[in-house]
């Protein structure tokens, strides 16, 4: 049996020593590396997470004294020729008012989230409505964006300072989830709520809108669009969202303009607002045509509490 050879140890393979592992040191620095890394991702993620879940609570001011913001949501569809398909964009704005003409804001800044009904959310952060001192600010939160799925529900929290009191950093959150057609609500028959005839001590709609029906004017321009006015001398404190949807003969409904948590301010007119329909009303493959209209109006009152208001009319 041959004996086994022993190697000598000398200083120079003591010297040499890391050459000979310089592929497995290199192979565990770049582990450790990427190890450390993902850590520090999944840290960031979690920040952001949590920063993200933050400004995604579910705050519903049914009713303000001071700043009172809604959201104006516009839908436009187009036909898109590669795919064949009409196409949905949407644009988010949102409006900041005083409840008072006489009550003014300054260094308004926000932070919002639009969830779509696919889970996704599209943070918009860190933006400034304005910087001078107003009684009314816009902010257009997204424009003709293409969301994965519909737009299920807006949230938003900010902060300003009050010029009229002097009441510095503010801070106001607020969520509104997007109103939405069902089958049987499809399938109603023609009828206006808004213009109903009540009883005495009854809630009484035609106290709270003076307009909102369809516009009829722009339909040559492929454009659509409710007049909605609410009364100035309105005698409710309510809290209103309103979203108005075309429907097809194959009862598709398309959500065009929709006005989330209105409440009484200065202003109360809110017409004038279009959604850009591809050949609308027109014998088209490509185009929509629409048979009827819905307007579906969820209103809030402290005296009455919650009602839902339909207007469907027929073309």
């Amino acid at each position: 049996m041959g004996q086994a050879k022993k190697e000598k140890i000398s200083l120079k393979s003591i010297i040499l020593f890391p050459e000979n592992i310089k592929y497995s040191l290199i192979f565990l620095i770049v582990f450790l590396v990427i190890i450390f890394g993902t850590g520090v991702s999944a840290i960031n993620y979690s920040v952001s997470s949590k920063r993200y879940n933050y400004y995604c609570e579910i705050d519903e001011n049914l009713y303000y004294d001071y700043l009172a913001p809604y959201l104006r949501v516009v839908n436009s569809y187009n036909y898109n020729e590669d795919d064949d398909k009409i196409q949905k964009k949407t644009t988010v704005y949102v409006h900041y008012g005083t409840t008072s003409s006489s009550k003014k804001f300054v260094n308004l800044f926000g932070n919002y989230i639009i969830e779509d009904t696919k889970g996704n959310n599209y943070y918009h952060g860190d933006t400034s409505a304005s910087k001078n001192e107003t009684y009314s600010s816009t902010f257009n939160v997204c424009s003709n964006k293409i969301f994965e799925g519909e737009v299920k529900a807006v949230y938003g929290k900010v902060r300003y300072d009050q010029t009229t009191d002097g009441l510095n950093n503010q801070v106001m959150m607020f969520s509104e989830k997007m109103l939405t057609l069902s089958k049987n609500e499809l399938k109603m028959e023609d009828r206006d709520d808004f213009t109903m005839t009540v009883q005495d001590g009854e809630f009484d709609p035609k106290k709270l809108f003076g307009t909102h029906l369809i516009d009829e004017t722009k339909k040559q321009d492929n454009q659509i669009g409710p007049k909605l006015v609410i009364l100035s001398n309105c005698p409710y404190k309510f809290h209103i969202d309103y979203q108005l949807f075309g429907v097809t003969a194959k009862g598709k409904a398309y959500s065009l303009v929709g006005y989330y948590n209105l409440c009484k301010r200065y202003d109360s007119s809110y017409g004038n607002n279009y959604s850009i329909v591809a050949e609308l009303n027109k014998d088209s493959k490509n185009g929509i045509t629409f048979e009827y209209y819905i307007a579906k109006c969820r209103v809030v009152t402290e005296e009455f509490g919650e009602k839902i208001l339909y207007c469907k009319q027929s073309l």
